[in-house]
C-alpha cells in the first residue's frame, strides 16, 4: 500500500513538473517598433474638449466597441441629432446579409476554440457487450455480458496543446474584432448613402427652382420678342438653357434611383417603411474634434486590434511548429487499473522520457523547415500590420486636413453665392430695363446655380468626411452636438460657413 502511494506521488510530481516545460517553448511577444508622430499635422482642433484629450480617448474605447449595437446606433446616429438617419442605421445593422456573414464567422471561431479547448481534458470511452449462446444439443444456453471502461489523457508537456487552444482563442478574438470592423464599415457606408440622397433631393429641389425661373425667363423673353422688344436669339438661348436645367434634372434623378438601390440591397430589401428620404442635407454645426487626439487613439480600431491579435496568433504558431516535432506522452486506464505505459512512466520515468527525446531527429529537415515557414509568416504579419498601422495615420491625417480645407472652401462659396445672387439680380434689371443681352443674364443666372450647387457638394463633402474621420478613429473622436431642424430653404445657414478656424466649436 506504502509502495503505491509512493509511486502516485512520483508521478503527479513528475506531471507537474513536465507541464512547467511548456513555458520554456514560448516565444516572448513585443509589439513592433513603430515611428508615431507626435500630434496629427491636421489637427487644429476646437477649443471644446481640448482638456485631458488622452483620458478622453481612453474612455471612449469602451463605449465605441460597446456602441455599435441597433439600440445604440438609432440613439447616437453618429453623434448627429439626426433620428431618421439613426433608425436607418438600426435597421442596416439588424439586417445586413455582410454583417449576419460575419457573425457566423464569429461563432466559427468560438465552436473551434472550444473544440480545442477540449483537447486539453482526459477522452472517455465506455463499451458494453453481450454475449448469447446455444448449445447444439438443446442441453442449455449461457448469456454473458462484459462492461470496460478507459480513459485516455495526453499530457501536454510541452504546452503544444494549450498553445494550440490559445491560438484558436485568439483568432476567435480576432473574427469578433472583424465583425466590429465589419459593423463600422457598414455604418460608414449606410451614412454616406444617406447623405448622398439628401444632397440629391435638396439638389433636385435646386434644379426644379432653377428651372420655374427658366420658364419664367423663357416666357419673358417671348413677350419681349412678340412686341419687338427681343430678338429671336434671346428666345433660343432661354430655350437652350431651359433645355439644359431639364437634362440636368433628368441625371439628378438617375443618380438618385442608383443610391435608393444601393441602400436596398445594405438593408437586405427594398427601403420603402424604413427611410423617409431626407429632403434636406443636415443643417446647423458639425460635431467638434478635440484637440491632441493621441495616436494611441487608433487602438479601438478594430481592424488594427484585429491584425494585433493575428500577430500574436502567427508567433505562437512558430512555437506550436517546433514543439509539434516533440515526444508525446498519453495515459490511459482502464476500470480504474494502471496501464502497463504508466507503470513503466511511474517506476522509471527518466528512461521513458529519454526514449522520446530522440523522436524529433527522425522527421528533422521536415521540423526545419516548417519551423522557418511559420518564422516567415511570422514576419510577414509583422509588415503587415506596421503597413496597416500607417494606413491608419494616414487616413486619419488626409481626413483632418480635409476637414480644414472644406471648412474654409466652405465660407468662401457662401461669399461666393451671395455676389453671385446679386450679380444676378442686376443683370435681370438692366434686361427687363433695356440696357443689357439676354445671353448676359442667362450667364449670370448659370454662375449663380453653379454657385449654390458647389456649396450644397461643399456641405455633403463635410459631412462624408466627419464620417470618414469617425471611420478612421474607430468610433467617434468628439462630443456629438445637437443639429439644427433641416429646412427646405435654399439660402445656407450661416453657421456652416462663418469660420474657417478649426478651433471654434460653433462652426463645424
Amino acid at each position: 500500500m506504502k509502495s503505491r502511494i509512493l509511486r502516485l506521488t512520483a508521478l503527479l510530481l513528475l506531471i507537474s513538473l513536465l507541464a512547467g516545460c511548456g513555458a520554456a517553448t514560448t516565444s516572448p511577444y513585443q509589439r513592433p517598433e513603430l515611428n508615431m508622430p507626435g500630434a496629427w499635422q491636421g489637427d487644429k482642433a476646437d477649443e471644446a474638449g481640448q482638456k485631458d484629450a488622452s483620458a478622453a480617448a481612453k474612455s471612449k474605447n469602451a463605449e465605441v466597441l460597446q456602441g455599435l449595437s441597433p439600440e445604440s446606433l438609432a440613439t447616437r446616429a453618429l453623434g448627429f441629432h439626426e433620428p431618421e438617419l439613426g433608425r436607418l442605421l438600426a435597421a442596416v445593422m439588424e439586417r445586413n446579409n455582410d454583417l449576419a456573414a460575419a457573425a457566423y464567422t464569429v461563432r466559427q471561431a468560438r465552436l473551434t476554440a472550444g473544440l480545442k479547448a477540449d483537447a486539453l481534458m482526459p477522452t472517455a470511452s465506455a463499451e458494453i457487450n453481450g454475449e448469447y449462446s446455444k448449445k447444439l444439443d438443446k442441453s442449455g444456453s449461457d448469456v454473458s455480458h462484459s462492461v470496460s471502461g478507459s480513459l485516455a489523457y495526453e499530457v501536454d508537456l510541452w504546452g503544444k496543446l494549450a498553445k494550440e487552444r490559445d491560438m484558436a482563442t485568439w483568432e476567435a478574438d480576432a473574427t469578433e474584432e472583424d465583425l466590429r470592423a465589419t459593423a463600422l464599415s457598414l455604418i460608414g457606408t449606410t451614412a454616406e448613402l444617406y447623405f448622398n440622397i439628401a444632397y440629391l433631393n435638396e439638389s433636385i429641389a435646386l434644379g426644379q427652382a432653377s428651372i420655374t425661373r427658366g420658364v419664367k425667363t423663357l416666357d419673358l423673353a417671348q413677350v419681349r420678342y412678340g412686341v419687338g422688344a427681343d430678338n429671336s436669339l434671346d428666345v433660343l438661348q432661354a430655350k437652350r438653357d431651359l433645355a439644359k436645367l431639364r437634362a440636368n434634372q433628368e441625371d439628378l434623378l438617375r443618380q438618385l434611383a442608383v443610391k435608393r438601390t444601393a441602400l436596398a440591397v445594405l438593408l437586405d430589401g427594398p427601403p420603402e417603411g424604413v427611410l423617409t428620404d431626407p429632403k434636406n442635407l443636415p443643417r446647423g454645426t458639425l460635431p467638434t474634434v478635440q484637440e491632441g487626439l493621441p495616436a494611441e487613439v487608433l487602438g479601438r480600431r478594430p481592424d488594427l486590434r484585429a491584425a494585433e491579435i493575428r500577430l500574436r496568433k502567427a508567433l505562437l504558431n512558430v512555437d506550436v511548429k517546433r514543439v509539434s516535432y516533440y515526444p508525446t506522452f498519453t495515459l490511459t486506464g482502464t476500470l480504474g487499473s494502471t496501464s502497463s505505459a504508466l507503470v513503466e512512466v511511474v517506476q522509471n520515468p527518466v528512461a521513458a522520457l529519454l526514449a522520446g527525446v530522440t523522436l524529433p531527429f527522425l522527421q528533422w529537415n521536415e521540423m526545419k523547415l516548417n519551423i522557418k515557414l511559420a518564422k516567415a509568416e511570422y514576419e510577414q504579419s509583422v509588415v503587415e500590420f506596421r503597413q496597416a498601422l500607417y494606413e491608419a495615420l494616414k487616413e486619419v491625417e488626409d481626413a483632418l486636413s480635409s476637414r480644414q480645407y472644406y471648412a474654409a472652401q466652405g465660407a468662401k462659396l457662401a461669399e461666393a453665392l451671395d455676389s453671385a445672387t446679386k450679380v444676378e439680380r442686376l443683370y435681370e434689371d438692366r434686361y427687363r430695363l433695356g440696357a443689357d443681352t439676354m445671353q448676359n443674364w442667362l450667364d449670370a443666372q448659370e454662375s449663380r446655380q453653379d454657385t449654390e450647387t458647389s456649396l450644397l457638394a461643399n456641405r455633403l463633402n463635410r459631412l462624408i468626411n466627419y464620417v470618414t474621420l469617425y471611420q478612421a478613429l474607430g468610433g467617434e473622436p468628439i462630443k456629438p452636438v445637437k443639429q439644427a431642424k433641416s429646412t427646405k430653404t435654399i439660402t445656407p445657414s450661416p453657421g456652416l460657413v462663418a469660420s474657417t478656424n478649426l478651433r471654434s466649436s460653433a462652426t463645424h
